[in-house]
Order: C-alpha cells, then structure tokens, then sequence
C-alpha cells in the first residue's frame, strides 16, 4: 500500500488541462452519471461518474473466443517498459501475489485485501504495476505492458464486431489507467480506460471489485479489415490533477482475451439522475420545498451484440414510481430511440419522472434499474437489476449539491492565487436568497478573507457581474474546519426558470500558500474561476458552497424550534429572544463578539415543549456587531445581533 497524506488541492498548472467557457456547451453530460463498473451492495445518490453501480457480474464467455492469454509464460508473451526505473515496485512486474507494500491485506480501509488471483478465471500468475513504495514514488514515468507477437485476427479482418476483455483489480488515485491497440506494431489507439472509476480518495471513490471485467469493443479498430493486433497496458498520471502526485494504489490485470461479439448483448453501461432545468440537468442532495422539480431517469445503452435490436426499453422502478422509456424520435444514427444496431450507444429517457413531495422530509428510495427487449439476452447480467439507495432531503431553506460525506482527503483550493469556485443551481420558482453556506477545510489559514456572490448562469456561461455579494468576512479560529454563512448585501430574488452561481471569491495571498480552502464532497459540475479571470467548467469534486433561502429562522435550520427570532434588533439595553420548541429539547446559549470571545453564555438543558422568552442584558455590551448561538440537540443557528445605545 502506499500510504499517502497529501490533500487534493487544485493549483495553477491545472487551468491548461481543463476546458475554457467559451467552448464549451451544456449537453447531457451535465446530468450526474453513474456507472456500472464495480460491485457494491449499496449506493448514495452522489455528483459524478461514479456512482451506481453495479452489477453482480456472472462470468460468460462473450461469442468465440479467437485469443487469450493468461500470463503463464509472460516473458515471452509481453514487452515491459518501465521508463528505465529499476528496482522492486516500480512499473510493471508478473507476480503471484500481490506486493505487500502496495496491496497491504492486513487493513483493508487503507489496502486491497487480496491479489486477483485469488478470484481471476486462471488463477497462476498475473500482472502488476505500481510506482514505487511509500515516499518514494517516481515522477514522469510511464509504464506499459505491451504483446511482443501480433495476435492473428485473421478471420475478423473486415468484420470488427470483436471485444477485447480482462479481468483487473486495484483502485486509483490520480492514476491514468489506459488500454491501447495497434494494428501496425508501431502506432497505437487508445480505446479504454479506468477513468469511470472514482479515485478511492476523493470522498467517494472505492477499490473496483475483484476481479472486475473490463470489455473493450474494438469495432472502430478493426473495421478497416486489420488482420493483427498488439494490445498494450499504460499507467501514468493523470495530468488534470497536480502533476506532482504520483501516488498509486496499483492496477492488477489477468486473463486477457479477444473475442467476436455475442448475437444479442445489450448493455446498461450507466444511470443518469437529474432534474431537467435551465440549460442543465442536475442532482440535488438537499432541495428547498420551494424548489422541488420532477426528478428524469436516463440510461447510456450499448448493443454489445451482433444483431440489431428494434424494442430496447429502460426500467426504473422504486416503491411508488415505476418509469420506463419508449420507442420513437431519432437518435443520432437516424434509428428510433429504442433502435441500436451492433457497437451503437443511445441515451434511453423513462416518459413519466419522479415528483417528491413538496414538504420537509427525508426521501429514501431503494432504485432498481435495468434494459431489456423481446430477444433473449446471452449475458443478462450487464442488463442492470442491482438495487441501490436514492436519498436526499426536503428541506424548509437549504439548496445543496454537495452529498455532505466529506473526505479529510477532498478539498479545493487555488494554491494562494485568486479564485472564484462555486455551484450552480436552477431555480424552479421565484425566491429570495438570504445566504450563502460555505464549509472551510481544517487547512484553512485565519486571517485569511473571502466573500461570496451570486451571478446569474445561462447557456452563454457567467454573467460579468455578480447581481448579489456579501461584505468581506476575516476567518477566525473557530470557523476554521467549520460552516459559515455569509448574508448578502441585498437580497436577490432568483426567478424561476433561470440558474444562478453561488460562489465563494478570494483574492489569494502570494501565490504559494494556501489562504482559503473549501470542503468537497461528491463529485460533479461546478465553475471555477482562474487568476487571470477566466471561466473554467470544473468536473470534479463538488464544492460544499450551498443557498440558503433561510429570513427568519437563523442560519441553519434546527429540528423541534420554530419560530427562533432575536428582537429588538438594534438593541438598546437589552434583548430577547423568543422561540417555540415541539417537543422537548436540550436548548444552549451563547453570544460572542466579532472576534469569537464569549459575552453570554448559559446551558438550560432540557427545555419542555411551547414557547419560551429569553431576556439577555445589552446594557454593558460595547456598540457593534455580535453573533447569537442557539443551539437545540446539538445543532447550532446563528443570528446577528446589533447593539446600538
């Protein structure tokens, strides 16, 4: 295992990796996808490729099998090039069990408990790559697994309905995990890779099951009637991250095979949830009351087989929903939805969305999706059929994208340069905004000075100036790790059928520490905004950057209270604040001053249900700005407080 402690902060040398505003346009891959690549019994709703999955594959044999290899005389079989590093754990290696220091199966929360060849078809020996052993990974290097003999695929020259398929275990970090194929020996393809597996660390990602089968169609390779193939293995680093991080947990491959497609193979290759708004189509952890929209289910399906198929439906069922998609309108090969012929792709739509009920609550739902059609499938278990958990809440002011499970190892900064971040939210009907929720990583310098704005969002990209911001605010010690809530200097009212950005504004240090740092968690779209003024569309993690609709409530929203006010409010020589609790609650007080220092405090413990006054004596409280803290069952409100005499 190689135990790694760096954060995943975003510095300067990734804005050349992503794409610029003004390029880009909103298609479906706004929506939030989520992949079947991996197995795992249960799964949260989250922002990114990466999230459903997954199917309990049964192994089956994909059509003829015209070459296989299953690395039991891989020195004669394969070519390695390790960038010229030499020594144990670095590049790639054929083994029998996995290396402890990278696959470390004593603790399985920070290593792959087994190598694959515990589970893989063959069993035997397989292949491994990994860079290097804990603090001491190699930079700039890439390393490949490459057939040293052309394979003969003589008979399939012309045709190229073939797979090429293995089997694989591991788990990345920043890894670039690829797959090419060369049908000269000189000049190669790529045609797959891992990058639809989350990375473990970024708060959601996981180890892929072992083994996992990766099939890969070769169609566009072979269909100009090559007769032989290499295949070639690739590690190295994905460079849309620092490209100084080149830590690896490691990548396990075995029994590799090329194979002529089955006659019919649908495949589900992933889910999309969101709601279909203003030019995006997003997922939302916490919705407003407000702002509930009906909910779309789609389905990215391939034909992995042979025959075309005419009636391909996609399912999506739950306890009170139950949605499929229908057949009609073109697709972009000229078919009808519904219609794929052989290697072809289309995105299937259930008719009728999911509408949530548009009161507070708590929304669980246990999903099931799958694709099916009148012919009888050879590999039904790539159809779909796992169940996983849809959950998400109702909410009386909170407008979150983020699915509030953050990492210690997600965050965002800009590596002390200037940066705007932030999320963008379509907004269904007219509502005032109040506030805006950011959430400080622990690394996060005090002192350090932000503010939050609001732009208005369309499909041209961001409006040039912000139609709302708050004033400044100066980090203190205790926000350090924790929620603030900033109030806008004017209240906008977002109207419906529009999106707006909420994001948070800093104008950096010195280019070289780290002043303000957001938690993430999930992953998805959002918008960053560089030092030199440019507009980014960012994929990656979410930024914990959240509305608040809350006015007279306070800053968060707290169970069994309502009706939490301070008034007057300028005080004079004192202050009261009033509050209703439905039932009975352990209820705490306490009032600072800008810089945190405690000028009341009182514990009342449990409170009965009803309303309750609470007097506090203002008269020896200096003019200025105070922060009252109330607190029910653990969970704390704030209001500001104005003593003027």
């Amino acid at each position: 295992m190689l135990y790694f402690y760096q954060k995943n902060h975003i510095m300067k040398k990734i804005y050349l990796s992503v794409l610029g505003l003004a390029s880009f346009t909103f298609v479906n891959a706004q929506f939030e996808h989520y992949d079947f690549n991996q197995t795992i019994s249960t799964v949260h709703l989250d922002e990114s490729k990466n999230i459903l999955p997954s199917i309990n594959f049964k192994e089956k044999t994909l059509g003829k099998v015209v070459w296989t290899n299953v690395f039991d005389n891989p020195s004669v079989d394969w070519d390695v090039n390790n960038s010229g590093k030499i020594g144990a754990n670095l590049g790639w290696s054929f083994v029998s069990n996995a290396t402890a220091d990278v696959f470390n199966p004593k603790n399985a929360t920070t290593g792959l408990s087994e190598p694959i060849n515990i589970k893989s078809t063959s069993k035997g020996t397989f292949a491994q790559v990994v860079n290097g052993p804990s603090g001491a990974n190699e930079k700039d290097v890439t390393y490949t697994l490459t057939t040293k003999k052309s394979i003969d695929v003589t008979t399939l020259a012309g045709t190229g309905k073939v797979n090429l398929s293995f089997q694989q275990y591991g788990a990345r970090y920043h890894d670039l995990q690829e797959v090419y194929v060369s049908t000269n020996g000189t000049d190669y393809v790529k045609v797959g890779d891992n990058n639809d597996i989350p990375s473990w660390l970024n708060g959601s990602g996981f180890p892929y099951n072992n083994p996992t089968t990766k099939t890969i169609d070769l169609s566009s390779v072979l269909s100009t009637g090559a007769s032989t193939v290499w295949i070639r293995f690739s590690w190295t680093v994905d460079k849309t991250y620092p490209p100084n991080y080149w830590y690896a947990y490691g990548w396990m491959i075995d029994d590799v095979s090329i194979s002529t497609k089955p006659d019919n193979d649908l495949i589900l290759n992933e889910v999309i949830i969101g709601s279909d708004g203003n030019n995006q189509h997003l997922s939302y952890y916490q919705i407003p009351s407000t702002q509930v929209h009906p909910i779309k289910f789609g389905a990215v399906v391939t034909n992995n087989g042979l025959n075309t198929q005419s009636d391909i439906v996609f399912n999506a069922t739950t306890t009170s929903y139950t949605g499929k998609s229908e057949i009609g309108l073109a697709n972009p090969y000229g078919e009808l939805h519904g219609t794929l012929s052989c290697s072809k792709k289309d995105t299937l739509w259930t008719s009728v969305p999911f509408t949530p009920p548009s009161i507070v609550s708590s929304i669980k739902k246990t999903m099931a999706f799958n694709v099916s059609s009148s012919v009888s499938d050879e590999i039904s278990a790539n159809n779909g059929g796992s169940t996983f958990n849809y959950d998400f809440y109702i909410t009386k002011s909170i407008y979150a994208r983020d699915n509030n499970k953050p990492s210690s190892y997600s965050y965002f900064s800009n590596g002390g340069y200037k940066y705007e971040h932030g999320n963008v939210f379509d907004i269904f009907a007219d509502q005032k905004l109040y506030y805006i929720d950011v959430f400080l990583d622990p690394t996060t310098v005090e002192g350090s000075i932000f503010r939050v704005k609001v732009y208005e969002f369309d499909s041209n990209g961001v409006g040039d100036v912000p139609i709302a911001q708050s004033d400044d605010y100066s980090v203190l010690k205790k926000n350090i790790g924790a929620k603030v809530s900033l109030e806008l200097g004017s209240y906008p009212l977002l109207q419906a059928n529009k999106s707006y950005l909420a994001v948070v504004s800093t104008d950096g240090v010195d280019g070289k520490n780290l002043d303000v740092v957001i938690r993430t968690c999930g992953r998805g779209f959002s918008m960053f905004k560089s030092e030199t003024d440019v507009w980014y569309e960012y994929n990656r993690d979410i930024p914990m950057i959240r509305m608040n609709f809350l006015n007279d409530v306070g800053l968060s929203e707290l169970e069994n209270v309502e009706g939490f006010n301070v008034y007057p409010n300028p005080a004079n020589l004192s202050t009261t604040i009033s509050y209703e609790l439905t039932k009975e609650t352990k209820v705490a007080v306490n009032v600072t001053d800008i810089t945190g220092k405690s000028v009341y405090s009182n514990d009342f413990g449990k409170m009965s249900l009803g309303k309750h006054l609470l007097d506090i004596n203002t008269d020896s409280m200096s003019n200025g700005i105070y922060i009252v803290n109330f607190e029910a069952n653990g969970i704390t409100t704030s209001q500001k407080l104005v003593v003027k005499k």
